[in-house]
């Protein structure tokens, strides 16, 4: 085994780590409470989840393809605005468009309290049925696919779809037959961290009491209290998120779809009726999943801001924002040198695909069931630890392991991980082998060949990467509740504590500060993105 190698399983083994601890609790059976599980939870739980995968599929990668299409080689009136107005919805936590949607939709809401007086309008209760939760979902997840699509269509190559133009395919059949199939892998990429994260969601599916494996993972907890049985499902969640990323990896096969960035395409000039036809669609996306939200938050915040606001919000802010920055770039890190090792084995390579992807295998725990597990190993630590320096060296005890950022840090890492690896995987598989082929025959180091071939190639994944795991540290709620030091709160913290008390005016102001640190890292990596 080479060095390169046994560098990639160490590290992926130090960040699956959470999974395996998982995965021993089926060391401890819980025959009954299974029995009672299969009787009254089993079946609801397992056609809940492969309906809300399957909509949530259909949903936001439709809508992420379509967006990412429409704005990267289309031309309509309003394109440039809609290109960064799109990537918004991403900075809304889910459970936070939940409660507003919740607050307008409901049975006893606005919406339809005045369609009821006025149109004699039949109320309905959303919180039945399959279609308000993957609604939510995908409003809050397509701008997964849109930013990895974005990326794949943008790195085709300018001659294959004028070679299709000339042999007079229409917009439409360049897309179906030419642009989607190149875009494939990235636009799969993203549909995978979609179903990942949905999976792992617990605020909106209790919010609309649909039973998934994250609501009887909380109920074999909370209810049962049995860490062992929340655990064992939590298993299960993981073993359904290795089947997605298999499925994904074979349906992609051998194929290999190289391209050139420097041949950007010049989008596809829509006239008329279609222009506009494309600019509504386009405002009505962003008014449903952005606009409609934050502005039924911003009048609630503006009821509450005198009575809500004070100088804590500012230190709420900081941590959050420090949590993000330092989180997304750990990953980004971790991530690049797990890839830059897998490609160095060789594109086809078994072993260094395998090792890549069990360290993303943490990205199926909830957050609160992996807190459970480092709270439980380092405690164990801490107390091994803390008996040997009182015994040898009369040391008091005190926390050494399980307290402090550090372990907040390495969870984030192990969860988010797969979030880094997605995008930036794409952009190395976009590189032509001939180019490093090409540096090492000019007597390129590897070293050199790393800094001159591969991060400047792979730059626009490792933005979008950094977004991304910036954005979802800030958000992440259960992790960071049992995991933070003591007294060491964030605004995702703030909103939970004030959203679980149906507080949901005065949990606006933290959600709108959390959304606006959130959109500063955006206008961040977008200004990093302009200057290349």
């Amino acid at each position: 085994m080479n060095r390169g190698l046994a560098l990639l399983i160490a590290v992926a083994a130090i960040l699956a780590a959470p999974v395996f601890i998982v995965a021993l609790s089926w060391l401890a059976p819980q025959s009954d409470l299974w029995a009672h599980f299969a009787d009254t939870l089993l079946a609801p739980m397992l056609l809940n989840t492969l309906v809300l995968l399957l909509g949530v599929t259909i949903g936001a990668g439709l809508l992420g393809t379509a967006l990412a299409w429409l704005v990267t080689l289309c031309d309509y009136p309003g394109r440039r605005w809609f290109e960064w107005l799109f990537f918004l919805p991403f900075v809304l936590p889910a459970y936070v468009v939940a409660f507003v949607y919740l607050g307008l939709f409901d049975f006893a809401g606005p919406v339809q309290s005045f369609l009821h007086a006025q149109f004699a309008f039949e109320r309905i209760d959303i919180r039945s049925g399959h279609l308000a939760v993957i609604v939510v979902f995908t409003a809050v997840f397509y701008p997964y696919v849109y930013m990895l699509a974005k990326v794949g269509f943008q790195s085709q190559r300018h001659s294959l779809l004028e070679a299709a133009q000339t042999l007079g395919a229409s917009n439409a059949g360049i897309f179906w037959r030419v642009s989607l199939p190149l875009a494939r892998p990235a636009i799969v990429a993203g549909i995978t961290l979609v179903l990942m994260e949905t999976l792992a969601d617990f605020g909106v599916v209790s919010m609309f009491n649909y039973d998934t494996f994250t609501t009887v993972i909380y109920s074999a907890w909370e209810d049962y209290r049995s860490v062992e049985m929340a655990a064992q499902v939590a298993s299960l969640l993981v073993l359904l998120s290795v089947l997605l990323i298999v499925v994904e990896r074979y349906n992609r096969g051998r194929a290999r779809f190289y391209t050139d960035q420097s041949l950007m395409t010049p989008p596809f000039k829509l006239k008329g009726g279609k222009a506009w036809a494309a600019t509504g669609f386009s405002g009505l996306v962003v008014a449903l999943t952005f606009v409609l939200p934050v502005g039924q938050l911003l009048v609630w915040a503006w009821q509450m801001f005198e009575q809500e606001w004070d100088a804590h919000y500012w230190t709420l802010m900081a941590n959050s924002l420090m949590l993000g920055i330092t989180a997304g770039m750990l990953a980004v890190g971790v991530a690049l040198l797990l890839l830059t090792l897998k490609y160095r084995q060789g594109r086809r390579h078994a072993a260094s695909s395998f090792w890549v992807g069990l360290s993303s295998m943490g990205y199926a725990l909830p957050g609160s069931v992996m807190a459970i597990g480092l709270l439980f190993v380092f405690w164990v630590l801490d107390k091994t630890l803390l008996d040997w320096l009182q015994n040898s060296f009369g040391i008091e005890r005190v926390l050494l392991v399980s307290g402090g950022l550090g372990v907040l840090l390495y969870a984030y890492l192990s969860r988010f991980i797969a979030v880094a690896i997605g995008p930036m995987e794409g952009a190395f598989e976009s590189i032509r082998p001939s180019y490093v082929e090409a540096a090492q025959t000019m007597g390129a180091g590897r070293f050199t060949v790393f800094r001159r071939v591969y991060l400047p190639l792979v730059m626009p994944g490792i933005a979008v990467a950094f977004l991304l795991v910036s954005v979802d540290v800030m958000k992440e709620l259960p992790a960071t509740y049992l995991l933070r030091p003591y007294g060491w709160d964030t605004l995702a913290i703030k909103v939970y504590e004030l959203g679980a008390e149906g507080l949901y005016e005065r949990a606006s102001l933290p959600a709108l500060g959390l959304i606006l640190i959130s959109l500063v890292v955006l206008w961040g990596v977008k200004r990093l993105e302009r200057k290349r």
